[in-house]
């Protein structure tokens, strides 16, 4: 064996020099390197794709399993441990804190005011929050039209306020 001119080859004295073992490796190496991905690992590198794919949603479904499994357990021990006598009282339906009568009462309509009043004024913090935090971007027209909308659910509350409407009694 003698010296190759590729640093560090050995060339065989039965192959020319241009057909070293490192001369081979090279081509043979640049010709994989040419290849698509697939055709070097044909299907085994699908799989593992689909694999991956679906060991990441067996991590949803085991969690899924164990938050039913759980709920599952609860209730049933909830059943196993608790009394179970019947009583009268348990079955009468709460009325917001009176205490029912024996008919149909018409429930006031206070409730439902302030219920309605309570949404409106959710709502207006709803819309007011990303107002406020994209308020450089609107410039003088968001702060315009922001101005009028807090405007207009002022004259609500002023007027709900004049009416006694927010008097609990």
């Amino acid at each position: 064996m003698e010296a190759s001119p590729v640093a560090g080859a050995l060339v065989d004295p039965g192959v020319g020099a241009a057909e070293t073992r490192a001369a081979r490796f090279v081509r043979r190496e640049t010709a994989l390197r040419r290849l698509p991905r697939q055709a070097l690992w044909g299907a085994a590198t699908e799989a593992a794709r689909v694999t991956e794919f679906y060991r990441d949603y067996l991590a949803v479904a085991v969690l899924m399993v164990a938050a039913v499994g759980m709920v599952v357990f609860m209730l049933g021990v909830g059943r196993l441990i608790r009394p179970s006598r019947a009583q009268g009282e348990k079955y009468i339906p709460y009325e917001a804190g009176s205490d029912p009568t024996g008919m149909f009462g018409q429930s006031n309509v206070r409730y439902y005011v302030f219920a309605i009043l309570f949404v409106i004024f959710d709502v207006e913090a709803v819309f007011i929050f990303p107002w406020a935090v994209n308020v450089e971007e609107f410039a003088w027209f968001g702060f315009v039209e922001m101005t009028v909308f807090v405007s207009i659910l002022t004259l609500g509350l002023v007027y709900a306020w004049r009416k006694g409407v927010l008097r609990w009694v």
